[in-house]
């Protein structure tokens, strides 16, 4: 349980904010996420050291390319945990201080539904040779990031992103249960001012048994520009599209809720 205000000063003074003011709540993570709140995260955050989640944002394949068969691929930018300032390793927690790929977002995704463990992505399975021999598509070593249990349990944590109570209540495909994350940030524009907006969605689905990951990127969208608003739409008509066109049958068990709130804890978590 964390006690989240809209607006948190670490213990070495750093100031943070949730973009919108709200009540102060003693939340859960599953609620933290679910509301994406920057005050709650970067409390669950400090619980690891920068060196232990530097580590994690590696293995899960940010700030390297994927080797992916396309040309110009960028790495992103993920700087060594060694060079971050005080404030830096805050906002590493909640998405800022980093730059991904749309694809390495999907990768994140994937992984996690894939019980945790990172397989590299391509577009191209094998290749055959005029004489008829197959080659398989070599792009590199699977490898594990986080244990079952965890992918598990982050996959029913991301199952309420859907709840009309939460950020991505707009990536519902009708009869499917989906797990995914909403993402909102500020984008620097060519003099460094944090003038324009990106929103994004990442999910996976059915839930249950993670077939397809999905991520969307939507760069200076009308509005405010939120990623459940102009990402989460897209993500739902992509991910509706792929269910129907590959066959996957819908969730037969409900979707997923862990309590959010601490008034909640005595209640059924499957609600």
């Amino acid at each position: 349980m964390f006690t989240v205000p809209d607006t948190f000063t670490t213990s070495s003074g750093e100031t943070i904010h949730d973009n919108d003011g709200h009540a102060t709540e003693d939340m859960t993570v599953a609620g933290v996420l679910a509301k994406s709140y920057n005050t709650g995260l970067v409390q669950i955050g400090d619980t690891i050291s920068d060196e232990t989640r530097y580590n994690y944002m590696t293995e899960f394949g940010l700030g390297s390319k994927t080797g992916i068969e396309l040309p110009a691929e960028s790495a992103g930018i993920l700087s060594d945990y060694t060079t971050w300032d005080n404030r830096t390793r805050y906002t590493t927690m909640f998405g800022q201080g980093w730059a991904a790929t749309t694809l390495q977002l999907a990768q994140i995704g994937a992984t996690i539904g894939n019980g945790g463990v990172y397989v590299p992505a391509h577009i191209i399975d094998s290749t055959i040779s005029p004489d008829g021999q197959e080659t398989p598509t070599v792009v590199g070593d699977s490898h594990r990031v986080i244990s079952e249990d965890s992918a598990d349990t982050m996959l029913q944590m991301m199952q309420a992103v859907t709840d009309p109570q939460s950020t991505g209540y707009y990536a519902r495909v009708e009869g499917y249960n989906i797990a995914g994350k909403t993402g909102t940030a500020q984008v620097a524009d060519e003099n460094g001012n944090l003038t324009k907006r990106v929103g994004t969605f990442v999910g996976v689905i059915p839930a249950e048994d993670p077939q397809i990951a999905v991520a969307v990127v939507v760069y200076n969208p009308a509005g405010a520009g939120y990623g459940g608003e102009v990402a989460a739409p897209v993500f739902s008509d992509v991910a509706g599209f792929a269910v129907r066109q590959l066959g996957i049958p819908p969730s037969t068990v409900p979707l997923y809720k862990y309590p959010w709130f601490a008034y909640e804890m005595g209640s059924n978590a499957n609600g």
